[in-house]
């Protein structure tokens, strides 16, 4: 089982989470796989100094920003998906349909039952594993730890940014955000309220990500980079738990927010689940 998320933009600092488990008595360890729709998020880029974008016939490229860009998701690459966990094993997602079969929003007055159908993660552009499993052996009430981790991280700005070099004619460059070398992990504490099937609530105690910013220009091969970034996530809280009948799904009526935070000082970006998927 692993997740699948939706994205849309917010500029707060607090975040809701909200994962479904199995009809079990415990919330297994498992890739969650993220979709950032286009624009949903926004980067700031800090200012940065005459000639860190290079020259042109000697002449420094002048200082830039700071400034805010919308970005989207750029879909990882099949061997990234593979890293991720997402593609593997092939996915299927319960939905409801209407009499004719016709796939309809959870709660709909015309929905009369649900199906299980492929999902295609092709556009999965971001990834987070959880790396062990709850068991909730402690009962209802007790918390417990579960060690998460960045796998993969991959966003591209919607339109590409334009850098002015004096007198001289000026560049496009496309600025991507991805992870930046071995992440560290860090710790979502999940507290059951009911064991079998369970769910509960959850609170992200950190979240540790290793970023950088790439910097490519759109007609020519000019590249510069900003490595070696980084933020913790923390503070979220949310809810697990499972759909009636026991296949992982998520409804119009458990939606929830997780919000994550990274900059050069910051980049903000919402995630809104809008379904979960079982293999």
């Amino acid at each position: 089982m692993f997740t699948v998320l939706r994205s849309c933009s917010i500029f707060v600092a607090v975040a809701v989470i909200a994962f479904a488990t199995s009809a079990s008595a415990q919330l297994n360890g498992e890739p969650d796989c993220w979709v950032t729709d286009p624009g949903s998020s926004t980067i700031e880029i800090p200012a940065l100094p005459a000639g860190f974008f290079g020259t042109k016939s000697g002449t420094p490229s002048d200082p830039f920003g700071p400034v805010v860009i919308p970005v989207g998701g750029l879909p990882l690459t099949p061997p990234e998906l593979g890293n991720c966990g997402c593609a593997t094993p092939p996915p299927t997602e319960l939905v409801w349909v209407d009499t004719h079969g016709t796939p309809v929003a959870p709660g709909d007055v015309h929905a009369v039952g649900q199906i299980l159908v492929p999902v295609d993660l092709s556009d999965t552009d971001t990834c987070v594993e959880r790396l062990s499993n709850a068991t909730f052996g402690g009962g209802v009430g007790v918390p417990e730890p579960v060690d998460i981790q960045l796998v993969e991280l991959s966003l591209v700005s919607t339109a590409p940014i334009t850098v002015t070099y004096g007198a001289q004619p000026s560049s496009d460059f496309d600025v991507f955000v991805t992870e930046d070398g071995p992440q560290s992990q860090g710790t979502l504490t999940v507290t059951p309220t009911v064991v079998t099937p369970a769910a509960g609530t959850m609170t992200l105690g950190g979240l540790p990500v290793a970023y950088q910013l790439r910097f490519e220009e759109v007609s020519g091969p000019a590249l510069f980079s900003m490595t070696g970034l980084s933020i913790t996530f923390q503070g979220a809280n949310g809810t697990f738990g499972p759909n009636m009948l026991g296949v992982p799904s998520m409804s119009a009526r458990n939606l929830a927010l997780l919000i994550a935070v990274l900059t050069v000082a910051t980049l903000l970006f919402l995630r809104l689940p809008r379904r979960t998927q079982a293999s």
